[in-house]
Order: structure tokens, then sequence, then C-alpha cells
């Protein structure tokens, strides 16, 4: 699994830091992080190199974590949205505080919940910022734009504050009353973040705009609040009227969808063995596997199971060196492998499987999800042994560290199977676990037959 290449890349890369030009504005308080954020993309991976996928068309290949990124200030950290009742405010944690030396530029895109005017692939909602310096000649500036249902942008306010340990964070601040998008209880979706260098000229054009530094991976939702409260239809807890139990909910005896949205508490039945058990999906027929799974065990994994409580599959693997191997030696210079099958049985018409898989510092270990036919689905084939990358080969749906491999929400469908092989590359083996959940569908698998080992 030789990555050279990628190191001869990386090496070139240009070195990013933050100097004192300061933003428009007095400083004010710093905005406290909340604890569910929309986006979180980790540090030291803003380094030219990242594929998250370009907002889920090509699928998600991981970020690119390096032991020294090429940039701090457009290295993309925590990102949210925020709103009171005039204005809404986008919020990115940066690794260093900005400005930066270089001139760099960021966006947000992000869609509509309930559909709008016009689609775009790439965002009705953009939410951009450039940031003047070496290579970009004039003056900072913010926008917020409605590409589906106003079209012309408007100038933004924005402000860069101190965060938590040494970060920094650049806030762009726009008024709702410009687009129909950020009305009460507007939904804002798939949130998409990326930075980039800026060179030539002295306006903020598209064509000024050149590498990408960095970006993340889809976010989640965020409701728009009527004065930055709670969420419309959320009502916050508060004293029941007289003659009634506290804490009782109306409507939960029946159940249903309308239960849940009311926070009643689902009634399941509890199962035997290792990790969550839920009542199977009606009507699954047994999951045939191909070839490469025929004689492999079988594990199901139901809407119980979840990151805090997953299924867990034992596997053991043979040691191996392979990361070494110059030619076609002998084991142990081979990988080894240790293979399962898996069916989804969700209550859904369809899931994301997710899959993790973890190990001892600086090995090499990797995950591949294949279709009956024995084509790929899903990759995760990171570089562990190479002290904070994350370099891959061609995958898909994957993310690496130096201690792990995770496959990030492949779209299956109820009753759907796969089969996972597991292998060694550079450790030396002995039991593993890989962890199995279902959450939100983050990934489309490759088609069967579009790659195969």
């Amino acid at each position: 699994m030789p990555r050279r290449v990628l190191l001869l890349l990386l090496s070139g890369a240009l070195i990013t830091s933050a100097v004192g030009l300061a933003p428009a504005g007095a400083q004010g308080a710093p905005p406290q992080i909340p604890e569910e954020v929309q986006i979180h993309d980790p540090f030291e991976d803003a380094n030219y190199v990242n594929d998250q996928g370009a907002r889920g068309t090509t699928g998600f290949q991981g970020n690119r974590v390096t032991p020294r990124d090429a940039a701090s200030v457009s290295d993309l950290g925590k990102i949210w949205f925020s709103n009171d009742a005039e204005n809404i405010s986008l919020h990115i944690q940066t690794q260093v505080k900005g400005p930066a030396t270089a001139a760099l530029f960021y966006r947000l895109y992000a869609n509509a919940g309930e559909g709008s005017a016009g689609s775009s692939t790439l965002g009705c909602l953009q939410i951009t910022a450039f940031m003047p310096g070496a290579g970009y000649v004039g003056t900072p500036v913010a926008r917020v734009r409605d590409l589906c249902n106003v079209g012309d942008p408007i100038d933004g306010q924005f402000e860069w504050t101190d965060g938590p340990e040494g970060t920094g964070i650049l806030t762009i601040t726009g008024p709702r009353s410009y687009s129909p998008l950020f009305a009460d209880g507007g939904v804002l979706t798939g949130a998409f973040a990326e930075s980039r260098h800026l060179t030539g000229g002295a306006a903020p054009v598209g064509s000024l705009i050149t590498p990408q530094v960095d970006n993340t991976v889809a976010g989640t939702d965020y409701t728009i609040s009527a004065g930055g409260g709670e969420p419309p239809g959320e009502e916050p807890p508060g004293e029941e009227p007289p003659g009634k139990k506290p804490g009782k909910k109306k409507g939960c005896k029946k159940g249903g969808e309308k239960a849940e949205k009311k926070g009643c508490k689902k009634k399941g039945k509890k199962g035997k063995g290792k990790g969550p058990k839920t009542p199977p999906a009606k009507g699954c027929a047994p999951f045939v596997p191909g070839e490469r799974g025929a004689e492999a065990p079988l594990v199901e994994v139901t809407d119980a199971a979840t990151e805090e409580v997953p299924v867990e599959q034992a596997v053991t693997l043979g040691m191996s060196l392979a990361d070494v191997n110059p030619g076609p030696l002998p084991a142990p210079f081979q990988p080894t492998h240790d293979v399962f099958n898996i069916q989804v049985k969700t209550k859904n018409a369809d899931a994301g499987l997710f899959a993790l898989l973890q190990f001892s510092d600086r090995r090499d270990y990797d995950l591949d999800l294949l279709h009956p036919d024995g084509s790929y689905a899903a990759r995760s084939r990171g570089f562990n042994t190479l002290a904070g990358t994350q370099f891959s080969t061609a995958g898909h749906g994957g993310e690496h560290g130096t201690n792990y491999e995770k496959l990030l929400g492949i779209r299956t469908d109820n009753c759907g199977g796969w089969t996972m092989d597991v292998s060694n590359h550079m450790g030396e083996g002995g039991n593993l676990t890989v962890k199995l959940w279902l959450a939100e569908p983050q990934t489309d698998p490759q088609a069967p037959g579009e790659e195969t080992p």
C-alpha cells in the first residue's frame, strides 16, 4: 500500500500563519461553542489533499490529517449557526485566530429543509468571507447570498474573536429579513464548509479563488427560532395543569410518530447476547453473501445499535509486514484477513451503517465493505503507520486516523447485507473488535461491479 507520492505533495505545501491584521469593528465577547454544532471537522487536516466528497456527490473519502498541516487560520474546526429575532450568524472555529498572512476565502453552503423556489446542488444559501493578505489586496468582505430565492448577495458583518485553547472564531452575521430561508421555523440542511487561498487582483470575485485548503462533510440541520430561544414547536418544560400527574405527556399511550415528537419514551423488548437487540424488521429473508463471505459468520445490526451502544463483532488477524513488502514475498510480508457478513434490519426504508475498527497506534489496518459479487461498496484505507497521516488509497466512505478505520453511514436498505473484509497490513494482529451501528445515511455505496479488488 505505497503512499510515497502524497508525501512529496505535502512537502511542498504552503505554511500559513496568523498575524495582526485587525478586523473591522471592536472585538466583542467570544461566542460560546454549543455542545451540538452543525459541523465538527478535525484540526491538522488543512493540507490541500482532503476530499470530503464535494457535498456528498462523489462519496466521502476522509480527512487527511498530517503531523504538520499546511495552514492554521484556514484549518476548520467546529462550525455552527445561531440567531436572534433580527439576525442570523455563522460561526467558524479555526485552529489559530485570524486573519492570516495569506489571503483566505471561507465559504459555507446549505439548503432549505422544505425545498425552495429553485434547486441548487451546491446549496441555496452561501455565506462567504474574503480576508485580504499576501496575494490579494483589498478590504475584508463578508457576504450572505440566497441563490434560490433572492439572487443578489448582501454584505454581512464579520468579527474575529478568541476561541478556546488558542483557536479563533470567525463570525459572519446578516439580517434575517434578507431571505425567506431565515423565517421562523426555517430549517437549514446539509451545511458544508471550505477554505481556500486568494491570489491576484483587488476584488473578491470567483476567479481569484485558488486551491482549496480544507473542507468538511455535510453537517446536521439547524432550525431557526423566533427569537434565539427554543426552536418553534418546542415548549420549555413547565408545571403541569392542576389535576394532572407531573411528567405525564398527552398522547403517549398510543405511541407512534406523534408520540415520539412529544418526547414519549419508546417501548421495546430486551434481547439477549452481546450488543443491543430490538424486534427484527419483518419480512427479511436471510442475507445470501457471495463467494467471499460464503463461509463467514453473519451479524445482524438493528435500530437499537447506536454509537454509544454498538453491536460488536470479533475478528482475528495474523501478523503482517505487508507495508514493507517490496515484491511477492511470503508471509508475514503479505496482508492477513478476516471476513464476516452484515445484515441491516431497520424499521425505516434504509439506514446508514457505521463501522469502527480501533487498534494500537501506528499500525495499518483496513476495512473493505463488499457487495455479494465481491466488488467494493465502501472502503476505509488510511495509511495509519506514518505519524499523524490519514493518506488513503482509492476508497469510498471512509475516515482514518493513526489508530482507527471507520465507515461513515453507508446507505443500506432494510434487510440489505454486505460482506466486511478486515485486513492487517502492518501490525501484530491478534483479536480485534469491529463496532457496528445505525444512524442517518451519509454516503451512498458504490454500484455493484464498479470496482473489484
